[in-house]
């Protein structure tokens, strides 16, 4: 905005402390609460449409929602090394989800499922062998 003539320019306006503290470069700290909220899902063949990165048809994936529990965290906030997710055999996704569904209900999800993942798992194979998708 253009000044009168004869008019002072302005002075800056004094930044407050907490606008120059926020500017300031700090690390970053997450805080948790004492309490944690657990949901349990149902083991499901292909839930959630995920698709095995392995090469194989069987996708273990979450169903609908079985229960919602609330507990203490504990520990000192890293994952302990066997609580990391850990790569799941096909023959073990297989056993899971028998379990889980029943031997009837994952024989007809997996009819239904087994020829689309298995050309999806073809087109995948075909774009990794085509050079042109790397470039």
């Amino acid at each position: 905005m253009p000044r009168a003539e004869g008019q002072k320019p302005r002075s800056p306006r004094p930044t407050s402390r907490r606008r120059s503290a926020a500017a300031a470069p700090t690390a970053r700290r997450v805080h948790f609460h004492g309490r944690v909220e657990v949901c349990e899902f149902a083991r499901l063949l292909g839930g959630g449409g995920g698709v095995p990165t392995d090469g194989t048809c069987v996708a273990l994936g979450l169903g609908p929602k079985m229960r919602v529990s609330s507990t203490h965290l504990e520990g000192n906030g890293r994952p302990a090394e066997d609580d990391m997710a850990t790569y799941v055999t096909v023959d073990d996704r297989v056993r899971l989800l028998r379990a889980a569904m029943g031997p009837e209900a994952y024989s007809e999800e997996w009819g239904r499922q087994r020829v689309d993942m298995t050309r999806l798992q073809r087109f995948r194979w075909a774009a990794a062998e085509d050079e042109a998708d790397w470039l």
